[in-house]
């Protein structure tokens, strides 16, 4: 069987490093995985180069494992297309410059800014210019016999005609402009090459806010229903509250759903035909959002997260040391190190040549398993205190607005009765109006102080639990009083509306009825008053809280245990800071990082690998083999 994946734009490029991760991990089977990167961004944080360097490491760490078993075990073929664009085709008036006609449409369809802008650095969320670039690259790769995707497309054709079966997945965003055009082209481009004769699936990630995202996404999901593009796809569109928070160079929990898509079209016995759609479960989050592979996955990204930090804490310096002075043995003996590379067969130098590419995959690794865990929402992690903190936070912010919007009425009732003025006595108040309209006064005053007091607690709970809890409540919030002001419009609507009517028909007798109703209108009209004034607080709360950018702030509570069931907390937030991370920190963290997990510690670990059969032709691997092996046993 042939496997291909075609990762499309910026997301694309994120889903190749979940990609690696996973076959890092093992959660692929052995075999080879072909990859291609289909993005025209060659300047971004993440652009075709800085990946294939990723996968050029873990191609090496794969030819030097040559374990059908263990972790690296898939062979991952990376490409990328298109090359980088020449200066003179880098622009959309560049790259229309085959014939006159095209120029011309080019000229009338599109204005100067957009036909300059430089195609190397992506679409700049531009569907249409997507869907013309990639409609002039798909036709000069026909042309060229050594294109890369036309070779790629070869191969799938000669598959099919051998008799094999084979799976192509695409996988991208179709909110932005590189996803929501390259997709539905290069799936067209396929189909066509290869006569529909493979299973062609995809992995689409809908999870945007935007207007303009959102109808890319719907425009594109369209398309693709129209023409039966897909035998099978799966839908990414996760709610608010499954959405990242962290910033976006963390990996995400989307990159990983994505990949467990992915496993499962390229995987599973049997094709699956069919439209599927993934969203996060509610509540703390657990290894079961991977269904039938939560344990396989737990197994696999729990021992590679362990490997990893182990690897990185100091283990991979002992190894170099001892590998560079063998008489540094003389010194300090290790059981571990004895085991796997005394008398060993291997090349000194092509063992240490390994530890570069080693290291670096090792931190790819940590990086991209801490960056999901610290960017999980909140809601699904350290849900029991924090979530008390979040009850508490929106129990109080109800409480104020309630009171801001009482505020406004009355303010909004004494500057009406002119109670603001200075000399009661020559607006012709007697002595008991005055008195009355002094304590009035008095309330007001005492309401504003409450509510002064009431936002700096408020701003203290905020913080509290969290600045993407707190963003998350005031849009909750603001989209509450607008239904609610909403709602209490229409039926004001259709009271007058009624009335109105009741009043052509209704006889003498029956007219105290229609002022009753009249007088109810003007308690409606009050309370609509206060409603308006209530949501023009809130607005301005979301307004503020946007312009100080509150969304990024940690919670200011104290460590608590982590209930998303998955990694510990702590443990995925040291893993993010390389620089800092110590073998002591590692050793007091490693048995818990996983959960659930047994309680054996870094010296009882290193004592087991002893237990591990050594290839002496390649002891660097059978270390890292064991250490995995071991990992995997004990999360």
């Amino acid at each position: 069987m042939k496997r291909y994946v075609l990762l499309v734009g910026g997301t694309g490029a994120r889903l190749a490093d979940a990609l690696l991760v996973a076959a890092s991990a093992g959660a692929f089977p052995a075999g080879k995985l072909e990859v291609l990167l289909a993005d025209t961004d060659r300047r971004g944080v993440r652009s075709a180069g800085l990946v294939a360097a990723k996968m050029t490491d873990y191609a090496r760490v794969h030819r030097a494992m040559g374990n059908p078993e263990g972790p690296f075990r898939t062979e991952v073929a990376f490409s990328s297309w298109p090359r980088q664009l020449p200066e003179d085709a880098s622009n959309l008036s560049g790259l229309t410059t085959q014939t006159e006609a095209d120029a011309l449409l080019c000229q009338a369809l599109f204005d100067a800014g957009d036909a300059e802008l430089d195609l190397n650095e992506g679409f700049h969320g531009r569907r249409v210019l997507g869907m013309v670039t990639y409609a002039g690259l798909l036709q000069q790769a026909d042309q060229d016999h050594e294109d890369v995707l036309s070779c790629m497309v070869d191969d799938m054709g000669a598959a099919v005609r051998a008799g094999e079966e084979v799976r192509v997945v695409l996988a991208g965003s179709i909110c932005g402009g590189t996803g929501a055009a390259g997709i539905t082209a290069l799936a067209r481009y396929i189909r066509k090459r290869t006569e529909g004769k493979i299973h062609l699936g995809a992995v689409l990630l809908h999870a945007s806010d935007d207007e303009q995202d959102a109808a890319h996404a719907n425009e594109t999901l369209a398309a693709c229903a129209k023409e039966e593009l897909f035998d099978a796809a799966c839908v990414l569109g996760l709610p608010k509250a499954a959405r990242a928070t962290a910033p976006a160079e963390y990996a995400h929990l989307t990159d990983w759903l994505s990949v467990y898509c992915m496993d499962v079209l390229l995987y599973r016995p049997q094709w699956v035909n069919g439209v599927f759609t993934v969203r996060a479960p509610e509540g703390p989050l657990s290894w079961g959002i991977f269904g039938k592979a939560a344990e396989r996955y737990r197994l696999c990204y729990g021992g590679l997260m362990k490997l990893a930090s182990l690897w990185t804490a100091g283990l991979s310096r002992k190894v170099e040391k001892r590998l560079e002075k063998p008489s540094f043995l003389r010194d300090e003996l290790l059981g571990w190190y004895a085991h796997f590379f005394r008398r060993m067969q291997a090349d000194r130098e092509e063992q240490l040549a390994l530890i570069a590419p080693l290291n670096r995959l090792m931190k790819v690794c940590l990086i991209w398993l801490g960056g999901v865990c610290t960017s999980l929402p909140i809601d699904l992690r350290n849900a029991s205190v924090l979530g008390k903190a979040r009850r508490e936070a929106e129990q109080h912010y109800a409480e104020m607005t309630d009171l801001a919007s009482r505020l406004a009425m009355m303010d909004d009732d004494a500057q009406r009765a002119e109670l603001y003025e200075d000399n009661l006595v020559y607006r012709g108040k007697n002595s008991a109006e005055a008195v009355e309209a002094q304590a009035t006064l008095s309330r007001i005053a005492a309401a504003k102080q409450e509510l002064t007091r009431r936002a700096e607690a408020q701003k203290a709970l905020n913080l509290r639990m969290g600045g993407a809890s707190a963003m998350e409540m005031l849009q909750d919030a603001l989209d509450a009083a607008r239904q609610e002001s909403g709602e209490l419009r229409e039926r004001y609507a259709e009271a007058v509306r009624r009335i109105d009517h009741a009043e052509t028909i209704a006889a003498e007798k029956d007219r105290y009825r229609i002022t009753d109703a009249r007088t109810k209108l003007s308690r409606m009209e009050r309370h609509q008053l206060m409603l308006d004034s209530r949501l023009h607080h809130i607005e301005d709360d979301v307004a503020q809280a946007n312009a100080e950018g509150i969304r990024y702030l940690k919670p200011a509570m104290p460590p608590a245990p982590t209930e998303n069931n998955m990694f510990l907390q702590s443990a995925a937030e040291m893993l993010l800071q390389q620089d800092k991370l110590r073998r002591k920190e590692v050793e007091n963290l490693w048995h818990r990082m996983v959960c659930p997990s047994e309680t054996v510690t870094v010296k009882q670990a290193m004592k087991l690998i002893r237990r591990a059969p050594a290839d002496k032709a390649a002891p660097l691997m059978s270390l890292v083999q064991a250490l995995m092996e071991n990992a995997m046993k004990e999360v």
